[in-house]
């Protein structure tokens, strides 16, 4: 893989943070999938439209990572994920790119 993951995946942290749809599109793959605590969904489109969903309901989210590390192609972060400027929750994000250094899963764990 060409690309350093690490540093697109805090590029994807930050896009997630700015709420910037169209940018997260460019950072997915097609057959992307997401899966959290109650999110499963496969497919560019209907992660899109289920960050979407997230964006609209919230003023602001703010996704801070306190360590990453990666490994192969794959990306580890623990995350400080603040709501509307005072809700925190803390998750763990699992992050898989393809060769081309676009997302290819998310698996998201509180905790």
């Amino acid at each position: 893989m060409n690309a350093n993951i690490k540093d697109i995946a805090l590029s994807y942290f930050k896009t997630f943070s700015e709420k910037n749809i169209n940018g997260l599109r460019e950072m997915f793959d097609d057959k992307v999938t997401l899966r959290d605590w109650d999110i499963n969904k496969q497919g560019i489109e209907s992660v899109l439209k289920a960050n979407l969903n997230i964006f609209q309901n919230v003023k602001s989210i703010d996704a801070i990572p306190q360590n990453i590390i990666s490994e192969n192609n794959f990306v580890f972060a623990e995350l400080k994920i603040i709501v509307n400027g005072d809700e925190e929750l803390k998750v763990v994000d699992m992050i898989e790119f393809n060769e081309k250094g676009k997302i290819i899963s998310i698996k998201a764990f509180k905790g």
